[in-house]
C-alpha cells in the first residue's frame, strides 16, 4: 500500500478542486449571459450550461478524492442549481405530460443530493492514513474464502479497542506452520480498517445486535454473522491506527534488516541510523509522534529461534534480539504512545518483558529486596491466541475451507467420503487448501472419487511423523498433489525454494529461461559477467511462455503466492521442495551465488544496507555451494566479502565499510557463518591460515559489538593461537604476524577485562606486550602497554599501572613527537587512573553537602582509614598517603592539602583530554571524541564537588558541564560499542543526582544495568551497585539502609570474586557510611567520627 502524505495532499489537492469550481462558475456565467443578452442564442446558452454541469461534476469528484468537504458542498449546490435552471428553461420546449416542472426540479434535487452522499461515502479515501505500510503483507482473503475464526477476530477487536483507549496491548497468535496465523491477522486488518462498509446506517438498523460484541463460539459460524465483531466507526475514521506497519521476518534477515525496515517506513531518513538500541527506539518514538500505532510482527519465530541459539551457546536468557527486546520494552512502558503489537509465531508463549531491565527497574522501585523479580508478561495486557490448541477448525469450518478453494460440497455430497477426506487431511488449513485446489484441477472440484485420484499417496513417510499429525498430513497431501506437477513445475518450485526472499520472475528467467531474460544494463566493469549457460540451472532451458504458464499453474494450485511482482511459498511447502531437491542443491546454490553477485547487484561497491543485501545473499549461497563440494570459498571470501562488502581492510582507504560506516554487525556476522564449521572457533580449512585468522578476528569483533562477549572469546583466542603459529612457520613477513598476534592478544585482554576476568586479562596483556616488542611496531608497543596498565589499575595495582602508562607515553613521544601525550582510548585510560583519587574524594565531599537544604551530613572515614576496613582486609591508604584519625587537626590540614592536589590532578586530566579531543575531532574518531568528553565531564564534576565539600557550600554544576556530559553519552551511543556506554551512564547518573534529577539518575542506572547484565559485565555491575547505594541512600540518610546494604553486599561479592580491587577503598567508604558486614554476613555499624571543628565542626555520632 502506498503511504499517503496528508500534509502534502491538504496543501495541493484543494487548489485543484477550487480551480475546477472557478472554471465551472466562468462557464455557467457565460451560458447565462448568452441567454440574457442574446435570447435568440438559447441553444448556445444551453450548451454552455450543460458543459458547466460536467465541469461541476468533475470538481465534485476531485473534492471527493481529496476528501475536502467545502469544495464538495459548493460544487454540489452549484451544479444542482444549474441543473434545476436548465430543467426550468427547457421544460417549455420538451414538456412531460404527467409531470410538472416544479415536481421535476424537486425530484432532481433530491436524487442529486442522495447521489452526492453515496458517491462521497463510496469513493472518498479513508481519513488520515498517512503511515500505513503493508508492502510486506500478503493479500487478504476475500470474504467468501475466509471461513470462521469469529471469536478470534472478536478478541482482536476487543484488544484494539483497549489499545486506543489508552491501554497497551500485546497479542500473540501461536500455532504451528500452516494453521492460518498470518491469514487471520491480515483478514482482520482488512475487515477492521481497510474494507468499505456499504450503507452502515441501514446495516445497523437491520442488525442492531452488531453493536453487542462477538458471537458465541458455540453459535453459528456462518459468514453472515461476521458483523458481530465489527465495531462501527472504522469507516468514518474513528479508532483507525495512525501508524500501521506490517513486518514479515525472513530467514537470514537478522536484526539489522529489521531495523532498516522500520526506519525505512517510519523515520524521515534512513541515513546515519543510530547504532545504540536505546537511541533507535527514541528515534522511532519520535517518528510515531504519540499517534495510535499498530505493529504487526509476522513470523516472529525467526527472531526467537536466533535468540534461543544465542541463549544455548552463551548461557544467557535471551528471548529476542537486543533491539527487538528494547522495542518491546518501550512498547510495554508506553514510550511509543498508545498502540498494540500483534505477533505471529510457531513457538510457545514467551515472556514479553526483558528479564534484565525489568529486574533492575524493580530494584529501583520501593520495596524489600526479596520482591525484586521479573514478573514476566502482564496477563491483563497480553493476549495469546493458540489456534491449534484453543481454536481448532470444526467440521463446518473445514468444509468452508474446501469450498473456498473451489470444491463443490452440496447437500447430496457423500458424507462418508467427505469425512474420510477431512480426517486424512488433519483439518490443517494449509493442507485443506492444497487438497481443495488439487481436486478442482484433477477431479472437477468433486469430492466423489477422490480416493481414485489419491491412490496410495496417503501412506505417510515414517521420518515425517515427528512434525505431528497436522504436519504429517501436510506431507501426505504434498506428495499427493505433487502428482499434478510436471517436470517444469518441479524445476520452478525447486529453484524458488532455495531463495530466502520473495522471487521476481526475471530472476527465474535467468535460471530457467535465459532466452527470455533481459540483458543487464549498467553493470560495473569490476563485476563478473556470466554467460547465460553459467546461470542456467542443470537441465534444459524453458521458454518464457513455459515459465509464465508454470507460475500461473502453481499459483492456481496454491503452491505459490503472488504478491505484486514477486512469488513466494509457504515455509512448509518450501521445506518439502528443499528435501526433494537435495541432490541438486550445490548446483542451485552456485547459480544463485552468481545471480546475486552479478545480476541482482550489478554495482561493484553499493552503498547502504539495502545495497549490500544481495551481496550478503551471494555469500550465503556461495558458502552453501562450497560446503557441498563447489570450490567457491576463496572466491566468495575475497571477491564478495573482502572487496565488495568490506571494501578492503585498510581503514584509511574506507575499508571495513559494512561495520565501520554502517555498523551492521549482525548482518556481517550472519555472512561470516558460512565460513565456519559448527561454531565460531573452527573456520573452514579451505582458506589459508592468515585468512582463517582474519575471519576469527572479524567474528570476535562482531560478536563483541553485539554484546555476545562470551561467544567472542573462542574465536578471539583461536585467532591469537593461529597468528603465533604463523610466526613459527613463516620466514618472511614474520614481523607482520607478530604484529597481528600482538593485536589479537591485546583485543583478547580487553575482552577478558570486560568479562571480569582480571587475572586472565593481565596475563594476555603481558603476552601482547611481548608480541609487540617482537613486531617492532611502535604503535602496538604503546597500545599493548596501555592495555596492560588498565588491567593492573582495575586489579588495584595503581603504581605498576602508572609506570606502564608512563612507558607507553615515552614511546608515544618518540613515535610522534608532535603529539607526545597518550590520546584516544589509551589517553582516556590514563586519565581514569589520574582521576581515581579525585573520584573517591568527590564521593566523600558530596556526602558532606546537602544542596537542597544547605546542611552538613556527618560522615566518618571519608577516605580509607583502618576503622573502616572490612574484616580480614588490609587498611588502605588515603590519597597521597594521608592517614590518621580524622578528628586530628594535623590530619585535617593534610586532607586540605590533599584536596588541593586532587583538584590539580583534575586540571591535569582536563588539559590532557582537551588536547586529545582536538586530535580526535581532526581525525573524526567518534569513540575517542566521546571518551575525551567523558573525561572532561568527570574532571569538572569531581572538581566541583571537591571545592563545594572543602568550602561547605551548596553544589552548583555549570550548565556547560552538563552539556559536555550529555554530549559524551550521546557520542558513546553513536559509537555503537556497548562496552563503553555504561561508563558514561554511571557518571551522568551521579551528575543528575547532584543537580536534583533523581528520575534521570535512576533511568541511567537502569540502562547501565541492562547492558552490564546482558554481557554479563560484572565489573560494571559492581560499579552500578556501589553507585546506587551511595547515590540514593547518601542523599536520603533518614531512609532504611537495608536496600543499600544489600547492594553493597552484592558489590563486595563481585569485587572479591573478580579481583576488582580498584574499588576496595570506595567500598570501604560506603560501608563506613552505611555499616559493614562481618565474616558471618551480619551487618555492623562502623565507627563514625566527625570532621574537626576547624573543618566545619560537628559532633561524634
Amino acid at each position: 500500500m502506498t503511504p499517503m502524505n496528508t500534509e502534502t495532499n491538504n496543501a495541493i489537492a484543494p487548489r485543484s478542486a477550487w480551480e475546477m469550481i472557478g472554471s465551472f462558475a466562468a462557464i455557467a456565467m457565460l451560458g447565462a449571459a448568452f441567454h440574457r443578452i442574446v435570447p435568440s442564442l438559447i441553444f448556445l446558452s444551453s450548451v454552455f450550461l450543460a458543459l458547466s454541469l460536467l465541469v461541476g461534476a468533475y470538481a465534485f469528484w476531485l473534492a471527493v478524492k481529496e476528501r475536502n468537504k467545502l469544495p464538495a458542498i459548493i460544487s454540489t449546490v452549484a451544479t444542482i442549481a444549474v441543473a434545476c435552471y436548465l430543467v426550468r428553461e427547457l421544460w417549455g420546449c420538451c414538456p412531460v405530460p404527467w409531470l410538472d416542472a416544479t415536481t421535476a426540479i424537486i425530484a432532481l434535487a433530491i436524487v442529486s443530493v442522495i447521489a452526492t452522499l453515496v458517491l462521497w461515502h463510496w469513493f472518498s479515501p479513508p481519513p488520515d492514513r498517512p503511515d500505513w505500510h503493508l508492502a510486506d503483507a500478503p493479500r487478504p482473503l476475500s470474504r467468501k474464502r475466509f471461513v470462521g475464526r469469529l471469536e478470534e477476530l472478536g478478541k482482536l477487536d476487543e484488544a484494539w479497542a483497549g489499545a486506543v483507549s489508552g491501554e497497551i496491548r500485546t497479542v500473540g497468535i501461536i500455532a504451528r506452520g500452516g494453521f492460518g496465523k498470518t491469514t487471520l491477522v491480515r483478514y482482520w486488518l482488512w475487515w477492521r480498517f481497510e474494507r468499505r462498509q456499504r450503507f452502515p446506517l441501514f446495516r445497523h438498523l437491520l442488525h442492531p445486535s452488531s453493536r453487542q460484541g462477538t458471537s458465541s463460539r458455540q453459535g453459528s459460524r456462518e459468514p453472515a454473522s461476521r458483523d458481530g465483531f465489527n465495531q462501527p466507526g472504522a469507516r468514518n475514521g474513528k479508532n483507525l491506527p495512525r501508524v500501521l506497519l506490517w513486518h514479515a521476518f525472513q530467514e537470514g534477515q537478522g536484526e539489522d534488516g529489521f531495523v532498516a525496515a522500520l526506519f525505512r517506513h517510519l523515520a524521515p531518513s534512513t541515513e546515519d541510523l543510530p547504532q545504540d538500541n536505546a537511541r533507535r527506539v527514541e528515534a522511532l518514538a519520535e517518528a510515531i509522534g504519540g499517534r495510535a500505532y499498530l505493529l504487526i510482527l509476522d513470523g516472529l519465530e525467526m527472531a526467537q529461534t536466533q535468540a534461543q541459539t544465542r541463549s544455548s551457546d552463551e548461557g544467557a536468557d535471551q528471548r529476542y534480539s537486543p533491539f527487538l527486546q528494547k522495542l518491546l520494552e518501550a512498547h510495554e512502558a508506553r514510550m511509543l504512545g498508545p498502540g498494540m503489537v500483534v505477533f505471529t509465531s510457531r513457538l510457545g508463549r514467551y515472556s514479553w518483558n526483558a528479564p534484565g531491565s525489568a529486574a533492575f527497574q524493580a530494584a529501583l522501585s520501593s520495596g524489600p529486596p526479596e520482591r525484586r523479580q521479573d514478573a514476566g508478561a502482564d496477563p491483563e495486557r497480553t493476549l495469546f491466541l493458540a489456534l491449534e490448541q484453543d481454536y481448532p477448525l470444526d467440521g463446518h469450518e473445514a468444509r468452508g475451507v474446501l469450498q473456498g478453494a473451489g470444491v463443490k460440497i452440496g447437500k447430496d455430497t457423500e458424507s462418508a467420503e467427505l469425512a474420510d477426506l477431512l480426517q486424512l487431511g488433519g483439518r490443517h488449513p494449509l493442507t485443506l487448501q492444497l487438497m481443495g485446489r488439487f481436486l478442482v484441477r484433477e477431479n472437477q472440484g468433486r469430492i466423489a472419487g477422490w480416493r481414485a485420484v489419491a491412490g496410495d499417496a496417503f501412506e505417510p513417510p515414517q521420518a515425517d511423523e515427528a512434525g505431528g499429525e497436522g504436519q504429517a498430513a501436510l506431507w501426505r497431501v504434498l506428495a499427493w498433489t505433487g502428482r499434478a506437477l510436471d517436470i517444469r513445475d518441479r524445476r520452478v518450485m525447486q529453484a524458488i525454494a532455495r531463495f530466502r526472499e520473495p522471487v521476481k520472475p526475471e530472476w527465474l528467467a535467468r535460471l530457467l529461461a535465459p532466452e527470455a531474460a533481459r540483458a543487464v544494463t549498467h553493470r560495473d566493469i569490476q563485476v563478473p559477467a556470466y554467460r547465460r549457460g553459467e546461470l542456467l540451472l542443470p537441465g534444459w532451458a524453458m521458454s518464457g511462455q513455459e515459465l509464465h504458464d508454470a507460475l500461473d499453474g502453481l499459483v492456481g494450485l496454491g503452491f505459490l503466492q503472488r504478491a505484486g511482482e514477486t512469488y513466494a511459498m509457504h515455509g512448509l511447502v518450501r521445506e518439502h521442495f528443499l528435501r526433494e531437491s537435495e541432490k541438486d542443491a550445490p548446483a542451485i546454490h552456485e547459480r544463485l551465488y552468481r545471480l546475486y553477485a552479478s545480476v541482482i547487484q550489478p554495482k561493484w561497491r553499493p552503498g547502504g544496507l539495502e545495497g549490500l543485501r544481495p551481496l550478503y545473499e551471494a555469500v550465503h549461497h556461495g558458502t552453501r555451494a562450497a560446503r557441498n563440494g563447489k570450490a567457491l570459498y576463496r572466491e566468495t571470501f575475497e571477491n564478495v566479502y573482502i572487496r565488495r562488502i568490506l571494501r578492503g581492510t585498510k581503514e584509511e582507504e574506507g575499508g571495513f565499510y559494512s561495520v565501520k560506516k554502517l555498523g551492521v554487525f549482525d548482518a556481517d556476522l550472519k555472512a561470516l557463518i558460512g565460513f565456519f564449521q559448527g561454531d565460531w572457533g573452527k573456520p573452514v580449512p579451505d582458506l589459508s591460515a592468515p585468512d582463517q585468522a582474519f575471519l576469527l578476528n572479524e567474528a570476535a569483533t562482531n560478536l563483541r559489538a553485539l554484546g555476545r562477549l562470551h561467544a567472542a572469546l573462542a574465536p578471539m583466542r583461536t585467532g591469537l593461537e593461529m597468528w603465533v603459529e604463523q610466526t613459527e612457520s613463516m620466514i618472511e613477513q614474520v614481523q607482520t604476524y607478530w604484529k597481528q598476534a600482538a593485536t589479537a592478544a591485546n583485543n583478547l585482554s580487553e575482552l577478558e577485562l570486560v568479562l571480569g576476568r582480571i587475572a586472565a586479562a593481565i596475563r594476555d596483556a603481558e603476552a601482547s606486550v611481548a608480541h609487540a616488542e617482537r613486531s617492532g611496531e611502535a604503535f602496538e608497543r604503546l597500545v599493548t602497554r596501555a592495555t596492560q596498565a588498565d588491567a593492573l589499575h582495575q586489579a588495584g595495582e595503581a603504581e605498576k599501572a602508572r609506570a606502564l602508562f608512563q612507558e607507553a607515553e615515552a614511546i608515544q613521544a618518540e613515535f610522534q613527537p608532535q603529539t607526545p601525550r597518550l590520546s584516544s582510548v589509551q589517553g582516556f585510560q590514563y586519565c581514569e587512573l589520574l582521576l581515581a583519587g579525585a573520584e573517591r574524594a568527590a564521593w566523600w565531599a558530596w556526602g558532606r553537602v546537602d544542596k537542597a537544604e544547605g546542611r552538613v551530613h556527618h560522615v566518618s572515614a571519608p577516605l580509607d582509614s583502618p576503622a573502616s576496613a572490612p574484616p580480614g582486609s588490609q587498611p588502605l591508604r588515603s590519597p597521597r598517603g594521608v592517614e590518621g584519625p580524622l578528628d586530628d587537626q594535623k590530619t585535617v590540614d593534610a586532607l586540605r592539602l590533599s584536596t588541593l592536589r586532587l583538584i590539580a590532578e583534575c586540571d591535569t586530566a582536563t588539559e590532557r583530554a582537551e588536547t586529545s579531543l582536538a586530535i580526535a575531532e581532526q581525525n573524526d574518531w567518534p569513540l575517542s571524541i566521546a571518551l575525551d568528553r567523558l573525561t572532561l565531564a568527570r574532571a569538572a564534576l569531581y572538581k566541583t564537588l571537591l571545592v563545594a565539600g572543602s568550602q561547605r557550600v551548596a553544589v552548583e554544576v555549570p550548565e556547560t558541564d552538563q552539556q559536555i556530559m550529555a554530549r559524551a553519552v550521546e557520542g558513546l551511543r553513536e559509537a555503537g560499542d556497548m562496552t563503553h556506554l555504561p561508563l558514561g551512564l554511571l557518571t551522568r547518573s551521579w551528575l543528575r543526582a547532584v543537580v536534583g534529577d533523581q528520575p534521570g539518575a535512576e533511568a541511567d542506572l537502569a540502562e547501565a544495568w541492562a547492558i552490564a547484565e546482558g554481557g554479563p559485565m560484572p565489573l560494571f555491575q559492581a560499579d552500578i551497585l556501589l553507585t546506587r547505594a551511595r547515590l540514593f541512600f547518601l542523599r536520603n540518610p533518614g531512609q532504611d539502609p537495608a536496600r543499600a546494604r544489600a547492594d553493597l553486599a552484592e558489590a563486595r561479592r563481585l569485587i572479591g570474586q573478580h579481583g576488582y580491587h580498584r574499588r576496595d577503598g570506595e567500598l570501604a567508604n560506603a560501608e563506613a557510611w552505611l555499616g559493614r558486614v562481618d565474616k558471618d554476613g551480619v551487618w555492623m555499624m562502623g565507627r563514625y567520627s566527625a570532621i574537626s571543628a576547624s573543618c566545619g565542626g560537628g559532633e561524634e555520632t
